[in-house]
């Protein structure tokens, strides 16, 4: 990709987004999770993360429960379990999402060898990024934050 791309052209093209994150969520916590069928553990990672995000912003997440999350989800403790042992976890796992993806960022670019123009593409490449992953992006803002 040229430093000059815009934003479907990068979605085109960035290996993590709103789909293959689940997969990439999954492979990355493979010792954690112990759902080990790919297709429902990525639809319910879908599921879980879809569901903090939306109680994050409407009860903030301290006040979140795990059994908010499985009543949003639709799946039981034991279910829920299977994917994270506790918030904490849970918080971990958003965070290392975005801190991978923020790192990837220059790597995606090193083969740009004009120094201005790597630059523009980084910079381009992360706020493009962080449209892409806005749920993910928001809540580790706002948890830095509290």
């Amino acid at each position: 990709m040229s430093a000059s791309f815009d934003f479907k052209q990068f979605q085109a093209t960035t290996p993590l987004d709103g789909t293959t994150i689940w997969t990439w969520l999954f492979t990355r916590n493979a010792q954690r999770i112990t759902v080990k069928r790919a297709r429902p553990a990525l639809e319910n990672l879908e599921k879980i993360f879809a569901a903090t995000f939306r109680l994050a912003n409407e009860v903030g997440f301290r006040a979140m429960t795990l059994r908010d999350l499985c009543r949003e989800t639709g799946l039981s403790m034991g279910g829920l379990y299977g994917y994270i042992a506790s918030k904490d976890q849970l918080a971990e796992m958003i965070e290392d999402v975005v801190r991978h993806a923020s790192g990837a960022v220059p790597e995606w670019f090193a083969h740009i060898e004009d120094p201005l123009e790597r630059l523009e593409a980084m910079v381009r490449g992360w706020i493009y990024l962080s449209e892409l992953l806005q749920p993910w992006f928001y809540f580790v803002t706002w948890i830095r934050a509290r």
